[in-house]
């Protein structure tokens, strides 16, 4: 037996009908989903139907506005168009008012954004906006009406030291979102990590991560963990372990970890080598990411290559290096191109899988520290003497800002996020 189906007068194509806001006091909002609503008391009734916009009108403004405004005399036609003007003036108004206040949010971004990148204090966003307001005033001074307009504009932008410390929180809250998103999606990646004590001799623990995006491979601030009192290599270990758990990550995606070698960050049962395998890299396989042309198809590093990638063919990987060194135009091209732009742009995924893993592979790994001595400089640029009270929840924000490729939406950060003019 087949029962029909319930019908579902709210997905029926039901059309607003003009004559209603006569008759009903009733009108469609021009947007999307929009529903019938009343002019005088701006109630919705959530079906377009007219027993329904009839029932709500009679059962509570007839008698009054019936009384007053008689049906199609010149009276109600003009009450009718005033409220709905009214109620268009408003929406206009409301609109307006909304999008200065995120245009004044946007632009409070930016200068948060500027400051955080050349690594100075919050402070400093006042400073800007008394900079920008002097200027404008002396740039605009022929026009005075203009130059009122502009100042009054630069006035609501939001630039206290308290509201610049709240942006840049959005703003690295936004990177790493970005960079957790793109380290999901990575099948490897390699840390390097080093320590070092802040201005106030905090122990400040920093995690660089490398992996390619599928477009280009990326260095980023993974995170800056303080560790307060004695350093261990199981303090690191487990320090990093609940980071990777808390944000979702997976510690089977490292394959390479790079340290200072400070006897805190290495051994097997107790250091960060517990992470990976730390593979010795053979000066052959070496040469083959540099060099794949001057390496042999049957030598013992393919063996090594099969041990570090597991997903690799071995016979089908001596086949491609093969393939590779009888093309000439490849030859060619590795000589005008950059080593990680040779494997990632110009050799083919489809015919070199094999060599393209085991290069990519090796691309990942970090050859040295050195980008978290570079973190530290900037770390002591941001916490200097005079800033020496910053806290390191807004220490590792504004390193995470000052060494990010990333960059926000910032006019989506502005309209996602609630604005204001606080100051």
């Amino acid at each position: 037996m087949e029962f029909a189906k319930k019908r579902k007068v709210d997905q029926e194509n039901r059309h607003f009908k003009t004559d209603w806001a006569e008759r009903y006091c009733f009108f469609l909002p021009d947007h999307a989903n929009a529903k019938p609503t009343c002019l005088i008391c701006m109630q919705n009734v959530a079906v377009i139907k007219s027993d329904n916009l009839k029932r709500h009108f009679t059962s509570i403004h007839a008698a009054s506005f019936n009384a007053n405004y008689s049906e199609k005399s010149d009276q109600r036609t003009q009450k009718i168009a005033g409220l709905l003007a009214s109620y268009k003036h408003s929406v206009s108004t409301m609109s307006k008012t909304t999008s200065a206040q995120e245009s004044a949010t946007a632009a409070s971004l930016h200068v948060s954004w500027t400051l955080a990148k050349a690594r100075k204090p919050f402070a400093d966003a006042e400073l800007i906006k008394r900079c920008a307001i002097d200027m404008a005033r002396e740039v605009l001074n022929p026009d005075e009406k203009q130059q009122k307009k502009v100042v009054e504009l630069l006035k609501q932008v939001p630039l206290s030291a308290n509201t610049a410390t709240r942006r840049v929180e959005v703003l690295a809250e936004e990177c790493f979102s970005s960079l957790l998103t793109d380290l999901k999606k990575t099948e490897a990646i390699s840390l390097a990590i080093d320590s070092s004590c802040d201005r106030t001799d905090m122990e400040q623990l920093s995690v660089f991560v490398r992996f390619f995006d599928g477009k280009i491979f990326r260095e980023e601030l993974l995170c800056l963990l303080t560790l307060p009192g004695r350093t261990t290599g199981e303090i690191i270990f487990h320090e990093l372990t609940l980071f990777f758990e808390k944000n979702g990550l997976n510690v089977s995606q490292i394959v390479s970890v790079v340290t200072d070698g400070a006897p805190s960050m290495v051994g097997k049962h107790k250091g960060l080598e517990r992470f990976e395998s730390s593979p010795k890299i053979s000066g052959d396989i070496l040469l083959f990411l540099r060099q794949p042309f001057s390496v042999s198809a049957d030598g013992q590093w393919t063996g090594e290559a099969k041990r570090l990638v597991t997903s690799i063919e071995e016979g089908a990987l001596q086949m491609e290096v093969l393939e590779m060194g009888s093309s000439e135009l490849l030859k060619a091209q590795h000589k005008d191109a950059p080593m990680c732009d040779f494997w990632i742009n110009v050799v083919p995924q489809a015919r070199f899988k094999n060599t393209r893993a085991i290069a990519m592979f090796l691309l990942t790994m970090f050859p040295s520290t050195y980008i978290c001595e570079s973190g530290f400089s900037s770390m002591n640029a941001i916490k200097s003497q005079d800033r020496n009270r910053l806290s390191s929840a807004h220490l590792g924000q504004c390193l995470r800002i000052a060494t990010t490729e990333y960059k926000p939406d910032i006019r989506q950060v502005a309209s996602s996020r609630r604005s204001h003019f606080s100051h």
